[in-house]
């Protein structure tokens, strides 16, 4: 499953900052420019850490789940679906942790009993009906591999556009605030200047850190 980056920089940023007045109506007092940085802002913030920890953890669950089933690969879609549900649930309980350990074991042990129909030298016939519902279920768990990609990736994806929409209207709301403090009017993102003789980027990662 491919792992989505988890920067702010670029469009991001410039539809975050761009051409942010602080202030309300008209000033007559001279514009007062100054500049951040976006990607300092979110990566050295609490929130910003906690954000990727986030997406990180969903991210490893999935391919962890992934990789297990690929490996296992002789299970009902009951058993699927019930260890998609625990394997991907967070704070998780007590109980639903020995759910989850007794789903695997029970996968991982129809796994062996295959691999021991495969390899014996002469199976009966119910040996061999076995071995067909096995096939089938096996068979079967590519298209659910498949279907767990595409959907695991759009989860992904979801999460990392979710959670930057709010980091960056949190930042927003936080540069807005140290700027009024400094009395800044007009606030850049450092993607789009050379130099501002005032950098809030220093004042606005304190600030969104004690939020």
């Amino acid at each position: 499953m491919e792992r989505k980056k988890l920067a702010f920089g670029g469009a991001a940023a410039c539809l975050l900052l761009l051409g942010l007045f602080v202030g309300s109506g008209f000033q007559a007092k001279p514009e007062k420019f100054a500049m951040v940085d976006v990607n300092r802002l979110v990566s050295e913030s609490k929130q910003g850490a906690a954000f990727r920890q986030n997406v990180q953890n969903a991210g490893r669950a999935r391919e962890e789940l992934v990789r297990f089933v690929d490996t296992n690969r002789i299970i009902t879609e009951e058993q699927a679906g019930r260890l998609k549900e625990l394997a991907l649930k967070q704070n998780r309980t007590d109980r639903e942790n020995q759910d989850l350990e007794r789903l695997r074991g029970e996968i991982v042990a129809a796994a062996r009993a295959f691999n021991t129909l495969n390899t014996k030298s002469d199976p009966t016939a119910a040996d061999r009906a076995e071995l067909s519902r096995m096939n089938a279920l096996s068979n079967a768990t590519d298209a659910l591999l498949q279907q767990w990609s595409q959907e695991f990736n759009t989860d992904i994806e979801r999460l990392v556009s979710e959670g930057q929409e709010a980091l960056l209207v949190t930042a927003r709301d936080v540069v807005k605030d140290v700027a009024q403090r400094r009395g800044a009017t007009l606030v850049f993102p450092n993607q789009v200047v050379i130099w501002a003789a005032d950098d809030l980027t220093e004042d606005a990662v304190k600030a969104m850190n004690a939020r």
